[in-house]
């Protein structure tokens, strides 16, 4: 008995670190291995970065929420995952904060070093993971295997999250254009 008590005890007491409380969190979502891969070893490195504790998860400290700005870009960016998800993987309860975790990233990177040290790291994690910016096949070959369906339906999601923010960058573009055109007319 002593040993079983001892046992739970040793349990109890062991710390569970803040980047193990959200890889926990993927093991409810539905997401496919290697997604689950890269989204872990993003955590893992970033988490390590910048110290993060288990008590400052869903905190509102700054340093908690630029790395969760990182974290939510990075993935969204390189993995085209939907919102809700990350909002899940995060601990966030709904979508709209990811989203505007999306629309600060570039005025971050622009203004806060820090913040764009902590970014490049989770880039450097994705480029190691083997995604980076080569996101077309250069040779198509017909698919026999499940995981490379796998592979070319994430390229597919990516493909579309860039497609959708160039054409949002277009509108801005555009939507600025008629803004100068009608100061230009007064």
């Amino acid at each position: 008995m002593k040993n079983t008590k001892g046992k739970i005890e040793k349990r109890r007491c062991r710390k569970e670190s803040a980047s193990s409380v959200l890889i926990d969190r993927l093991a409810h979502l539905k997401l496919d291995n290697e997604d689950v891969r890269i989204i872990s070893s993003l955590i893992k490195n970033i988490f390590n970065y910048r110290g993060i504790e288990k008590s400052d998860l869903g905190s509102r400290y700054r340093h908690m929420i630029d790395t969760n700005i990182a974290l939510c870009t990075s993935i969204r960016k390189s993995l085209a995952i939907p919102y809700q998800t990350i909002a899940d993987i995060v601990g966030k309860k709904a979508h709209a904060t990811i989203m505007y975790y999306e629309r600060i990233h570039e005025s971050l990177m622009i203004t806060d070093k820090k913040y764009a040290e902590v970014y490049g790291v989770a880039q450097k994690t994705i480029d190691c993971c083997g995604l980076g910016n080569n996101f077309i096949l250069e040779d198509v070959e017909p698919i026999d295997n499940q995981s490379e369906i796998n592979i070319v339906k994430r390229q597919n999601r990516i493909l579309k999250c860039q497609l959708e923010l160039a054409n949002s960058k277009i509108k801005d573009l555009k939507d600025n254009v008629s803004h100068l055109n009608s100061i230009i007319t007064l």
